[in-house]
């Protein structure tokens, strides 16, 4: 037997059947239920069951393309940076005087830095240049050495260098004659001749002297005539001799183992009352040999002016430096 009913609530429609037992069907209008029978089948089949949450549906449409930015316009190009000013180059040292170390230069000058970047357009103005540095001062010359004192072996003209170092051409017999040593080896008066010339000769008067030996540089060797007024003073005259008694008009000279050491005026030669102008002549006069003279004049017949190796004659009878030639006395 078939029974169906229907009933319009919530627009469902129901409908019964009754065959042995009662089967309800509901059919709703976005769904359908199967027929028992294929539920039925379904069921026996036995399907595994689905696992997992469905996936979740698409989002919204994509969001539309953003507009592409308008170009920005070009800064103004800042002027270039003035360039730094070039470093002043120092000053050079001065040249040092003699002796002394050479003063420092001083630092050259540090170059301006340059301009600040230029700002939208503006322009940069470079740094002035540094100005040079100054140089240094020159170092201060140093002292001259003192000069060495006469004497005491400062002269060294040789070997063997035996020279008439004072002349004395007093009034009188007031006539001396000093020697000295200004070469580097003893020299002993026993291999050593004097001779006098007198007015012009051509042949020499001896003076004997003895054996004494002389140190370089040491004290002089003075010769006086034995009636000088000075003759007699204590360790003044080491040898007196009638023939020292030269004029301003005789000349003398020394030898040593037979060789030319030295000679005052010209051999063969009579110049009248004397050789050279006053203040430096031969007559009536005390000459003193140069200290920077370490050598003796040896050719005899040259011309002869004193001036050109003797200080000024002193006054006449001066006998204040006999025997301490150049402080070697």
């Amino acid at each position: 037997m078939k029974r169906r009913s229907r009933s319009n609530v919530g627009r469902v429609t129901c409908v019964a059947l009754v065959v042995t037992a009662t089967y309800v069907g509901c059919t709703f209008p976005e769904h359908e239920f199967v027929s028992p029978e294929e539920f039925e089948r379904l069921k026996n089949a036995g399907g595994t069951s689905g696992s997992g949450s469905g996936g979740v549906g698409a989002g919204g449409t994509t969001a539309g393309t953003s507009g592409t930015a308008g170009t920005s316009g070009t800064a103004g190009s800042g002027a270039t940076a003035g360039a730094g000013g070039t470093a002043g180059v120092g000053g050079s040292a001065g040249s040092a005087g003699t002796g002394a170390s050479a003063g420092t230069g001083a630092s050259s000058g540090a170059g301006g830095s340059a301009g600040s970047s230029a700002g939208a357009g503006g322009s940069a103005s470079g740094g002035s240049a540094g100005s040079a540095g100054v140089g240094g001062s020159g170092g201060s010359a140093g002292s001259a050495g003192s000069g060495g004192s006469g004497g005491g072996g400062t002269c060294t003209g040789g070997p063997v260098s035996l020279i008439i170092s004072e002349y004395v051409e007093g009034s009188s017999n007031n006539k001396a004659l000093e020697l000295y040593n200004a070469g580097s080896d003893p020299v002993n008066l026993a291999n050593c001749t004097l001779e006098v010339f007198f007015n012009g000769a051509n042949t020499g008067s001896a003076v004997p002297l003895g054996s004494t030996t002389l140190s370089p540089g040491g004290p002089p060797f003075v010769l006086c005539n034995p009636s000088a007024s000075f003759e007699g003073t204590p360790g003044l005259c080491d040898v007196s001799h009638a023939n020292v008694k030269h004029n301003g008009d005789d000349a003398i000279v020394l030898t040593c183992n037979s060789v030319v050491q030295d000679v005052f005026g010209r051999v063969g030669q009579q110049p009248g009352s004397g050789w050279g102008t006053a203040p430096t002549n031969s007559e009536d006069t005390t000459l003193r040999r140069k200290c920077s003279i370490c050598a003796g004049d040896t050719v005899q017949g040259d011309d002869f002016d004193p001036a050109g190796e003797w200080d000024p004659g002193s006054a006449t009878d001066d006998i204040s430096d006999l025997g301490k030639h150049c402080g070697a006395g």
